[in-house]
C-alpha cells in the first residue's frame, strides 16, 4: 500500500514538470506556477523520506524516481 502512494507522488511530480513548463511559457500566472514547483519539491522530499522510513523499496520507483529528479 505504502509504495503504491510512493509511486503515486512520483509520477505526479513527472505530471507536474511539463504543466509548471507551460505555465511559464504561455504567462498564464507565475504564481500558480510557482505553488505547483513547491509542491513538486515537497513531493519529492516526501516519496523519499516514506521510502526510507518504511523501507518500500520497488524497482518501479528506483527506476521512475532519478527522471522524475
Amino acid at each position: 500500500m505504502m509504495i503504491k502512494f510512493i509511486n503515486t507522488l512520483t509520477i505526479s511530480r513527472m505530471l507536474l514538470g511539463p504543466i509548471i513548463f507551460l505555465i511559464l511559457t504561455l504567462n498564464i500566472n507565475y504564481s500558480l506556477s510557482l505553488i505547483l514547483f513547491i509542491f513538486a519539491g515537497f513531493t519529492d522530499y516526501a516519496d523519499g523520506y516514506l521510502a526510507r522510513k518504511y523501507n518500500a523499496i520497488s524497482q518501479f520507483g528506483e527506476i521512475l524516481d532519478p527522471i522524475a529528479d
